[in-house]
């Protein structure tokens, strides 16, 4: 915490601007990833089990509907 006046001697550090261009996201086909992460789970899971399923969009914008 600064607790005494900018002076001089105790200025902030020079600071730059700074751009970053990435490369555009491919294309996502989602269904047949889904379709083999379901039919993964299927096979393992029994019966008697309790399975806990979640979902995440990290990483997916301006996907359709």
């Amino acid at each position: 915490m600064i607790t005494e006046p900018m002076t001089a001697g105790n200025s902030l550090p020079r600071m730059l601007v700074l751009r970053q261009k990435f490369q555009p996201t491919p294309k996502l086909d989602l269904q047949p990833t889904v379709l083999w992460e379901l039919h993964a789970m299927m096979r393992a899971v029994r019966p008697w089990m309790t399975n806990d399923t979640g979902i995440g969009s990290r990483g997916i914008t301006k996907e359709p509907n």
